[in-house]
């Protein structure tokens, strides 16, 4: 009698917070044991990964000519001189990049959302982009430009692409002096598509702290290559292209490259801009996008 609550509503009450408890601590060490089986998982696919890599690895530098050829890559790297005001991160035409014309209703829609989204407050010099928008409009528009020019660089240093085959996800590599004369395998050519939004969102949020500029491989591609010296004629011939601005190359085929940083995983990746008239009569000349050589 005077208590607030009678006794049996109170042993209610307990048992009622006791059960919730209960479920919550089941259900935090479900999510833990969930989760340490991912990253279990996660890890024994990335030691399978290095593990491929590093036989490949070990059969290449077990041959003399390719060492060779390694210290020559090495060399066209170095002599390579990277290129263009503000590095590798993506700007704005001075002046008018920032025009009507290039922003679409779902850019001025979505301002509001999230700073990742909104445009630039000025449009003079050379200013980084903020707008996720804009810079997948570039991408979508450089990408039949990258993938023309990557088709002339594989010409002619044996350069080979994947393939798809009758067996479902399986592919093999042809080399395009191959397949450009082929009409039915040339279409059936897996070629890298522009980086999905959700992969690009994650990436800015997670890698680059909110900054869109950063984000420099959404329109990308790749070519492999049977030899490093062919590898190597390839760049040569990206870095004498006149319409090509290279900004940035890592070689993590160098020698004192740790592979352990990549999971295993070398290849030679660039970053380039494109100053042809087509691409400047576009408005695409300071877009930054992604070749890597494999």
């Amino acid at each position: 009698e005077g208590t607030l609550f009678p006794m049996p509503q109170i042993e209610l009450i307990f048992n009622v917070l006791a059960s919730t408890g209960f479920v919550v601590v089941m259900a935090c060490l479900t999510l833990l044991v969930f989760r340490r089986r991912i990253m279990h998982k996660s890890r024994l696919l990335v030691e399978r990964d290095c593990c491929f890599y590093e036989q490949l690895w070990s059969g290449i530098l077990q041959n003399c000519d390719s060492v060779k050829d390694l210290q020559r890559l090495k060399d066209c790297v170095l002599g390579i001189r990277t290129q263009g005001p503000g590095g590798a991160v993506q700007l704005l035409r001075s002046g008018n990049l920032g025009s009507q014309s290039q922003k679409s209703i779902a850019s001025r829609s979505i301002q509001s959302f999230h700073s990742m989204f909104q445009d630039s407050e000025t449009y003079s010099g050379h200013q980084k982009i903020d707008s996720l928008d804009q810079l997948y409009f570039q991408a979508h528009c450089l990408h039949p430009i990258l993938l023309r020019k990557v088709k002339t660089w594989a010409m002619c240093s044996d350069g080979l692409f994947p393939v798809r085959t009758e067996t479902p996800g399986s592919v093999n590599f042809s080399k395009w002096t191959d397949i450009h004369e082929d009409f039915t395998l040339s279409r059936s050519v897996c070629w890298a598509k522009v980086k999905s939004v959700e992969r690009a969102i994650e990436k800015i949020v997670r890698t680059y702290k909110h900054e869109v500029s950063k984000l420099i491989d959404i329109c990308r591609q790749s070519i492999v290559f049977e030899s490093i010296s062919d590898l190597t004629r390839c760049l040569i011939s990206i870095s004498d292209d006149d319409d090509v601005n290279i900004l940035r190359i890592k070689n993590r085929l160098d020698l004192g490259y740790n592979a352990a940083l990549s999971a295993g995983y070398r290849d030679v990746c660039m970053n380039l801009r494109f100053s042809s008239e087509l691409s400047q009569s576009l408005g695409l000349e300071w877009h930054v996008c992604e070749v890597q050589l494999v």
